[in-house]
């Protein structure tokens, strides 16, 4: 590896302790300007993290070896003991003997995709009755189709009572498809865009044209929470003031029952706009809460588990209508949303990198 002919899948060592953007070259720009040793891990791929969930799962699993372990202690009879384990599966619990790494042998690269699986298929996306879909993990007691069928939560099941779609909300301007508003998402598009790679700009003004309230990309909230936003990037100011405006009625939706009760994407959305809208007027409070929820909402839609690594036809009644590019972008814009508050606000971060397994979103164009 001479020269920087080399291309790498991966940082170098140093760049991924320092956190910093890695040429991938041999040696890279950094290390070479740093005058630095530069090194590469052998297996030249990303390793999956190990998430909270699957500590947790590893976690459940010594709780039950334990609650094993103290009931065959307190059998009162060797006979009753030899008959406990006979009949108890260690595999249910632990893995077997050959995936334990030994003394001087690192667990390799398919050990941790084997481990990580194994705490994925503990966790499901189940569908509510409203139509939208909600994450449980593994430690969940909903994570069983059974037990949450059993349980009547309200979570699951169908009714046709129930309507799938946002309350419709006017205001002063009246329809959506108004000159204003269309002003407002213009500049927001033109100056703001990059900021906010959570949204994807072809698929929010293709469903804007055709349905600006019940889509997968765009809804009424997330209307008026870009035009407020892009009214404050406008030279005139009877535009500008109507950034308030339109600020209100986004809020006012995302805070209404009906919007709270039921998880969308488009609710993620809308709020981290608001949250940075509010924290732009100084309003640091109030914007840091809205990301809080944001951020919450994201994790009970499970954003933070990559689409590609779900068993679709085992675990959703239908697969989702945006593919998983369009997921991936909205969990890194979300997470990269959290550091710029946290850093900013100086305050923790809702989000860790070892609570999701999302594979790196492509860059905006």
């Amino acid at each position: 590896m001479d020269g920087n002919s080399t291309k790498h899948l991966i940082s170098c060592k140093r760049c991924q302790h320092r956190k910093i953007r890695c040429s991938r070259t041999f040696p890279c720009v950094n290390c070479a300007t740093a005058k630095a040793k530069c090194e590469f891990r052998e297996n030249d791929f990303k390793r999956p993290p190990v998430s909270r969930e699957y500590v947790a799962s590893l976690e459940s699993r010594i709780a039950t070896l334990e609650r094993f372990l103290a009931e065959v202690k307190a059998a009162p009879t060797d006979d009753q003991r030899r008959a406990m384990l006979e009949h108890i599966s260690f595999q249910d619990h632990l893995r077997t003997a050959a995936a334990v790494p030994t003394a001087g042998h690192l667990p390799s690269e398919s050990d941790d995709d084997k481990a990580l699986r194994e705490a994925m298929t503990k966790a499901s996306l189940q569908e509510t009755a409203e139509g939208s879909r909600i994450y449980h993990g593994p430690t969940s007691i909903f994570s069983d189709s059974e037990v949450a069928a059993a349980s009547k939560s309200p979570y699951l099941g169908s009714s046709a009572s129930l309507s799938t779609s946002t309350p419709q909300y006017v205001d002063e301007y009246g329809s959506l498809h108004n000159p204003k508003i269309s002003l407002c998402i213009g500049l927001f598009f033109f100056w703001q865009y990059s900021q906010f790679m959570f949204i994807d700009r072809e698929a929010f003004v293709q469903e804007y044209d055709q349905d600006p309230v019940n889509g997968e990309f765009c809804s009424e909230p997330l209307v008026y929470a870009i035009c407020a936003i892009g009214a404050l990037m406008s030279p005139d100011p009877e535009t500008r003031s109507m950034s308030t405006s339109f600020a209100s009625s986004a809020q006012d939706i995302l805070m209404s029952k009906d919007m709270l009760r039921v998880p969308r994407v488009t609710s993620v959305q809308a709020l981290l706009c608001c949250a940075f809208y509010e924290v732009g007027r100084g309003n640091l409070s109030k914007g840091w809460l809205f990301s809080g929820i944001a951020f919450r909402i994201g994790q009970d839609l499970g954003f933070q588990r990559d689409p590609a690594h779900w068993d679709i036809k085992s675990q959703l009644v239908a697969p989702y209508n945006f593919d998983n590019e369009f997921r991936r972008r909205i969990y890194w814009g979300s997470f990269l949303s959290d550091k710029i508050f946290s850093l900013f606000l100086g305050r923790p971060t809702f989000m860790h990198e070892n609570d999701a397994d999302v594979e790196f979103s492509e860059p905006l164009p």
